[in-house]
Parts: structure tokens; C-alpha cells; sequence
């Protein structure tokens, strides 16, 4: 990148952290419960507030950074749970509206599930690179209180609920975004007679996307001192590790039985812990990769810190 871009400020809410032991369409399972603990997956986030009560935090804390919402040209919002639910995309407007943000350019990023929140990181960077903007926001929430479900048995993932963002703009900050790149193929996510397949197609888009990501940072894999990926369970994060060919212990994955899977949250959520864990001793010039999956998209972020 030609004009240096930065994650100036970092914000997330979560819900009560609590034992998988205790969500109540899982107390009945406790078969499940154990092939989900073995994943390292202990418990979940649960939010018993409003809907602007897990969003207002966030902005207040990332608006407080800015000091003057005046300087914030554009918001780009993300949910996989939200977006396509008309009544609470009006809500996070308002929200948005009583922080004077009710003139200021509204993007959507969706349909990249896991993978939304990097898309639009990479969509902010464009934004400010290209002059389009000065100050970006980025916010998504995820909210399954109104899902009867919380898991996927199949995949072997719990949802919690939360809300995350971020800061971009030209000023230095924690993070310097080095290079981007997303990717959908909607064949990767079509059903195969074989599901070994699709893991394969998968793997194949998730390398060409790293791949590009690694050669716009202009950094080698191995340079690369740490990596942030999805909460899904201990299982992804060597997965991940494996495409990327570097040892698991460079995969941030203390949150996996901490907190627990927040969607495309995670990645915010995990650079900010991240920075703060001592056993994650960050320097100046250090690099991180972020790597988020979806079922049809993945995407890869190169970061180093300031």
C-alpha cells in the first residue's frame, strides 16, 4: 500500500460469558457438550440487554477515540445476523444517528458470513487509499437471542452474541494495514457427494487469497509472528495454521474457550486481546495475519503493529 493505512482504535461488547453447561438448548445435549469441550469450546457469549445496549458501547468508545464525530466520513456495518433484519438495521441507524452519524455515508457489507468483518476492513482501506474517505468506522453486531439455536452441530461452532469495531484513517494507530485481499466462489460452498471435496475447494481458495494478501504486504509467510483467525474451535485453528504451514503455536486461540465464537467479530475482538496478553509479547514491527473463512468466502488481512 502506497499511502499507509491504520486501524487507529479497536472496541467491542460482549454478552455473560457463560458455560456451555448453561445455555439452555444445550442442557439436555451433554453428549454434545463433551464433543464441544474436546474442541476446547467451553463456553459462549450471552447478551440479556437490548439491542442498542450491546451496539452504544462500542461507538461510544471508538467515537471517544476520534473525540468529534465530524471527522467520521464513512460507516460501514456488518452482521451476519442483522443486516437482512429490516427492523433492527432501522435500530442500528438510529443508534448510529444519535451519535450525529445520521449524515455521514452508509455502506453494508453482507452474504460473506464469517468473513464479512475483514471484507470490510479491506473495503475501508480502499476507501481512504483511493481518497474516497478520511475516517472510517466499521461496526458489526451479531445477536442470536432471537434464534432458537445457538450452535451448528455439524460444524461443531457455538454463536455469541457481541458487537466489535474498528477505526481506519491515514493516522498512525495500533495496527499499519499492509496488504488485503477476499475472495467468493459459490461453487466452494455447492454440496458435494464427497465432503472431502469441498474441505479441498475450501483450501484451495483460502491459499490463492493468502497467497494474494502475502504479496500485496510484500512479507513472506514465515515473517509472520502471529496469526488471528475465527473462534470456532481449537480444530479450525489448526487448520488454519496448516494452510498457512507455520506451527500452531503462532495461532492466537486463547479466546476459543475464553469467549467463544462471535461470527466475524472475532478477528477485532482477538487483535485487541491479543495486544493486551502478556503471553503475546507485541513489539513494534510486529506482523500479524488475519485469516477469516466462510462457507463461499475467505478473506486475509496482513497488519503490523505500531
Amino acid at each position: 500500500m502506497s499511502q499507509p493505512i491504520f486501524i487507529n482504535s479497536i472496541a467491542y461488547n460482549i454478552g455473560e460469558v457463560l458455560p456451555l453447561r448453561e445455555i439452555a438448548d444445550l442442557m439436555n445435549r451433554p453428549a454434545l457438550i463433551e464433543r464441544f469441550e474436546a474442541l476446547g469450546v467451553t463456553n459462549t457469549s450471552v447478551f440479556s440487554g437490548s439491542f442498542p445496549e450491546l451496539v452504544e458501547p462500542v461507538l461510544k468508545e471508538l467515537i471517544a477515540v476520534e473525540c468529534a464525530t465530524e471527522g467520521i466520513d464513512a460507516v460501514i456495518l456488518t452482521s451476519p445476523t442483522n443486516i437482512a433484519n429490516s427492523v433492527e438495521q432501522e435500530c442500528l441507524l438510529s443508534i448510529l444517528g444519535g451519535f450525529g452519524l445520521d449524515r455521514t455515508r452508509f455502506i453494508y457489507i453482507s452474504g460473506n458470513e464469517c468473513a464479512d468483518l475483514s471484507v470490510a476492513i479491506e473495503y475501508a482501506a480502499t476507501l481512504l487509499m483511493t481518497k474516497g474517505a478520511e475516517n472510517v468506522l466499521v461496526v458489526a453486531v451479531n445477536d442470536y437471542r432471537r434464534f432458537s439455536a445457538r450452535y451448528s452441530e455439524s460444524l461443531m461452532i457455538v454463536f455469541g452474541d457481541g458487537a466489535a469495531g474498528c477505526l481506519l484513517s491515514s493516522k498512525p494507530g495500533l495496527y499499519r494495514v499492509l496488504g488485503s485481499w477476499h475472495e467468493t466462489d459459490w461453487r466452494v460452498s455447492q454440496q458435494r457427494p464427497d465432503p472431502r471435496d469441498q474441505l479441498n475447494a475450501l483450501v484451495a481458495l483460502a491459499q490463492k487469497v493468502l497467497d494474494r494478501a502475502l504479496t500485496k504486504s510484500a512479507t513472506d509467510i514465515e515473517h509472520y509472528d502471529a496469526v488471528v483467525c475465527a473462534n470456532m474451535n481449537t480444530y479450525f485453528c489448526r487448520f488454519v495454521a496448516g494452510i498457512l504451514n507455520l506451527p500452531i503455536e503462532k495461532v492466537f486461540a486463547a479466546n476459543v474457550g475464553r469467549i467463544g465464537h462471535i461470527s466475524d467479530c472475532d478477528h477485532l475482538i482477538n487483535l485487541k486481546s491479543m495486544y493486551k496478553n502478556p503471553a503475546w509479547p507485541l513489539t513494534q514491527g510486529t506482523k500479524v495475519l488475519a485469516v477469516a473463512l466462510g462457507s463461499r468466502t475467505v478473506a486475509s488481512i496482513a497488519l503490523e503493529t505500531t
